[in-house]
């Protein structure tokens, strides 16, 4: 439909920006499944349901990861959002950027960005922290990079229903563990904003916003010495503007363990300033690497 419109109408700039999506989604679609090795059968499944608006299929595999879903999904988010977080050197480079799409920038579709760098990696026999584990993709990832235990933390419902039925689909049971909460400098009861079309725009509430329900919070801090946690390793966090709060209540763990730090820097506008500013006044030995997306410390 698109190529037709674009074909009709090439002068029109709403034809070109159709067609450019779409070309977007097809190359996308076509070489994820051709690097996982997806036979022609479930490549054209998936070519299906990148043309659709909404599709809600049970289940999805990506590569040896399998993602229980009750929501409606396109194959083309489940790709942007999550396949640049699967191991290095299949989706992306050692720079962390995309491999070679044609046809138009690169820029343009760079997605989030993986969660490891060069110097930031899943190490065997980690002990990692997820902040907004949401469904699990990255606590799944972490545990089959070799990770001991990933303590997953994500206070939507839904969220950890689709979290604990994907822990068992992908034999983690005993390796993940959900917790229930969300992550503040403080263990307090905050609003929150639940999206209930993207579980992973939820958030807690900030000036202006309209909460739908109320979450329990904690600290790491609290949290690590309540339960006796060693060590942590890693700590990831995508928790949509938290990230601030989350490492203010993390400075003791993060000076006593000086764990590898993998933060997202998008949702608030000066969220890589702030969130370096944090870190370096919790522990000044930590090397900073902020890119598009993500700050990565070690």
């Amino acid at each position: 439909m698109a190529l037709e419109l674009y074909q009709r109408y090439p002068d029109d700039e709403f034809a070109k920006q159709e067609y450019r999506y779409w070309q977007k989604v097809y190359w996308l679609t076509g070489e994820v499944t051709r690097r996982l090795g997806i036979d022609a059968e479930e490549s054209r499944r998936l070519h299906a349901w990148s043309q659709q608006k909404y599709t809600t299929p049970e289940e999805i595999c990506l590569h040896d990861i399998t993602l229980n879903l009750d929501h409606p999904v396109i194959f083309r988010l489940i790709s942007i959002e999550y396949a640049d977080i699967f191991p290095t050197g299949m989706y992306y480079d050692r720079s962390g950027h995309w491999l070679s799409i044609p046809d138009f920038s690169q820029k343009e579709f760079n997605g989030e960005g993986p969660y490891e760098t060069e110097s930031v990696q899943l190490h065997n026999d980690d002990i990692v922290i997820d902040c907004g584990a949401n469904i699990g993709v990255f606590s799944i990832l972490a545990v089959k990079r070799g990770a001991k235990t990933v303590y997953a933390f994500d206070p939507q419902e839904r969220a950890l229903r689709l979290l604990n039925a994907n822990i068992t689909s992908n034999n983690c049971d005993g390796k993940i563990i959900p917790v229930p909460y969300g992550l503040s400098d403080k263990k307090c009861t905050l609003s929150f904003v639940e999206d209930n079309d993207n579980i992973g725009g939820s958030r807690i509430s900030r000036e202006g916003d309209a909460a739908t329900t109320t979450i329990e919070c904690t600290t790491i801090d609290d949290w690590v010495a309540e339960n006796n946690i060693p060590r942590i390793d890693f700590i990831k966090a995508d928790i949509e503007g938290a990230e601030r709060d989350m490492l203010r209540g993390a400075a003791n763990t993060i000076r006593r363990d000086h764990p590898r730090l993998a933060i997202c820097t998008y949702h608030l506008p000066d969220d890589p300033e702030v969130l370096r500013d944090i870190i370096l006044s919790i522990d000044p030995s930590y090397h900073i690497d902020q890119r598009a997306k993500k700050l990565y410390a070690w």
